[in-house]
């Protein structure tokens, strides 16, 4: 990469290496918003698009992102069903007979877009247990489930019950008091340190552009 620095606000980043560990917040920066601006629920909002086909709205209510979805999955005793498994799916490993909710998280899962809530018991004979069931939040990203799991303990939001797991996406005034400074995005990371040195280029260059445009576009902000 060539020597220059990124600027952000009023923020510069020393991009100067390759991989550098500025850039690589810069971009991890660039990617969250991008993921924001497209995994929105807007179910309680009222948008207009203004002016119309400009693709820019003005929203009021309740505008959420990283919204998550609640899935449970069953394992009998004595092993003879396991449809919690995290791997096989797609196999025709006798995961087949499993439900559809149960085959949505399996995928989720090898993903590595699903935060496990707990586990509890779903059926008994007499006293005994004889199904367990664990129950999952799952996003639409890997990296929006990180988010989830980096900036709840920020904004003191749990992940519910067992039985009834709280997956609620941020409002965009609690996204906005979010530091993602002090957030551990070293999983995220180390997958994008696995593209071509091109690529990692091309995203250094446009990174300071692409983080206005997402930061305006999430906020309606011309």
């Amino acid at each position: 990469c060539s020597n220059n620095t990124t600027t952000i606000g009023d923020n510069k980043y020393d991009t100067s290496y390759s991989p550098s560990k500025d850039f690589a917040n810069v971009a991890t920066q660039m990617s969250v918003l991008q993921e924001a601006s497209k995994d929105r629920d807007l179910s309680n909002a009222n948008c207009i698009e203004n002016p119309p086909g400009s693709d820019q709205f003005e929203c009021t209510g309740d505008i959420t992102v990283f919204k998550g979805e609640a899935l449970h999955c069953d394992k009998k005793i004595g092993g003879f069903s396991d449809c919690c498994s995290d791997k096989g799916w797609g196999l025709n490993t006798g995961l087949d007979d499993c439900s559809t909710e149960e085959q949505k998280l399996g995928y989720g899962r090898e993903a590595k877009r699903c935060h496990y809530v707990g586990r509890y018991c779903s059926e008994k004979a007499g006293k005994w247990c004889v199904k367990y069931s664990q129950s999952y939040c799952c996003f639409v990203s890997k990296l929006g489930r990180i988010f989830q799991e980096q900036g709840r303990p920020q904004l003191s939001i749990d992940w519910g019950e067992e039985r009834t797991p709280n997956c609620q996406g941020f409002k965009i005034s609690e996204f906005d008091n979010i530091n993602m400074e002090i957030m551990d995005f070293s999983e995220f990371i180390n997958d994008a340190m696995k593209m071509p040195d091109d690529d990692l280029e091309d995203k250094e260059n446009k990174a300071s552009q692409s983080l206005e445009n997402y930061i305006n576009k999430m906020t309606g902000e011309p």
